[in-house]
């Protein structure tokens, strides 16, 4: 097999006008096949001083042999065995893994007051809330949307009996304020801003859970990154502020590798989720890093709590989250925020955008 013989070897070759050149060389057992394909990056602006030429056993700061040993599983052999495609891009890209539930991505209702289309602030009657629900009960009767709209009329019916009754309500709405100080609602507009073309599907994310707030990114590229003052963490708040190749290289200056490419539809979600994670001490950080820790780190990780996130969707039990919230205790938690959403997604599309304008619109 072709690709069990050939053996890749990468090795930074020159710079040139602030360019890294990076030259990829593919050897074979039988014979020495010529690489032909080249990839230029960014060269970090403190290697821009560097010597024209760099030994194979020299590597730039920002290029150890580590990274150049991550640079090397992103090259991929052409059917022919000669020429090698390189992509310094591919080590940073990370999604967050859907599959078939990429349609669950969207923001939906999560509490009673949000499915009412009740502002839960304004302390609402219960003459508002009976005419709510009067109003969409005539909407999403499973006798006129058919058995699609069975959940949420089950929802519906345990949202009306919370409300309705003031201890529960008042339970309710107690562990309802707890939940929205957290992680709150996901609404569907990201955080950061957009000045990237409209046809970009990337965008950039910060894991601030892994970050130890050395700035680098912010220098590199200050029209994207910044410093957030809660927990000293970088963040991006203009998506492709700056020229792409300050953007790359802002990524590859980040020595902890906590910057990645994201598809834009997920971004949103990584955003929503970004703001429940913990952030561990950076100090507490070092000292793991150097081995002087015994305990393990913070495992909050974004990308597997957006995931969880969605599959939680699609796992909901709606009759389980209805009859607890009809209990003698009214929680609101992550179990009927799923369940609320769930049935609100199994609604057909006309449906959802006659009688929730709002979250369609999102």
């Amino acid at each position: 097999c072709a690709r069990k013989r050939l053996k890749a070897r990468l090795l930074p070759s020159q710079t040139l006008s602030g360019y890294l050149t990076m030259r990829a060389y593919c050897t074979s057992t039988s014979a020495t096949a010529t690489c032909k394909t080249l990839q230029l990056t960014r060269a970090p602006r403190h290697a821009k001083q560097a010597s024209a030429r760099f030994p194979q056993t020299q590597y730039p700061s920002c290029h150890s042999p580590h990274r150049v040993h991550q640079l090397q599983r992103c090259c991929s052999v052409q059917e022919d065995g000669r020429a090698l495609v390189l992509s310094t891009r591919n080590k940073y890209y990370r999604e967050v893994r859907l599959g078939s539930l990429d349609e669950l991505n969207v923001p939906a209702p999560e509490n009673y007051y949000a499915l009412l289309a009740i502002d839960f602030d304004s302390s609402p009657t219960q003459d508002d809330i009976k005419a709510a629900y009067r109003k969409l009960q005539r909407l999403v009767h499973p006798d006129i949307v058919g058995p699609s709209a069975h959940s949420m009329a089950v929802i519906l019916n345990a949202c009306y009996t919370t409300l309705m009754d003031e201890a529960l309500r008042a339970a309710y709405d107690f562990e309802l304020k707890q939940f929205l100080k957290g992680l709150g609602t996901f609404d569907g507009r990201p955080v950061s801003a957009w000045m990237g073309a409209e046809g970009e599907t990337r965008a950039v994310f910060v894991a601030e859970n892994e970050c130890i707030g050395c700035r680098n990114c912010t220098l590199s590229a200050p029209n994207t990154f910044y410093m957030e003052d809660e927990h000293g963490r970088a963040r991006v708040m203009n998506q492709w502020g700056d020229d792409e190749e300050l953007v790359q290289e802002a990524v590859e200056s980040c020595p902890v590798d906590c910057i990645y490419y994201v598809q834009r539809s997920q971004l949103p979600l990584l955003e929503f989720i970004m703001k429940g994670c913990k952030r561990e001490n950076v100090a507490i950080m070092g000292r793991r890093r150097s081995g002087n820790m015994g305990s393990a780190g913070a495992k909050d990780c974004p990308f597997d709590r957006a995931s969880r996130y969605i599959r939680a969707r699609k796992d909901a039990k709606i009759e389980e989250a209805a009859s607890a919230s009809r209990g003698n205790r009214a929680a609101h938690d992550e179990e009927l925020a799923a369940a609320i959403a769930k049935a609100w997604l199994e609604l057909p599309a006309e449906i959802r955008s006659k009688g929730w304008p709002e979250w369609a619109e999102v």
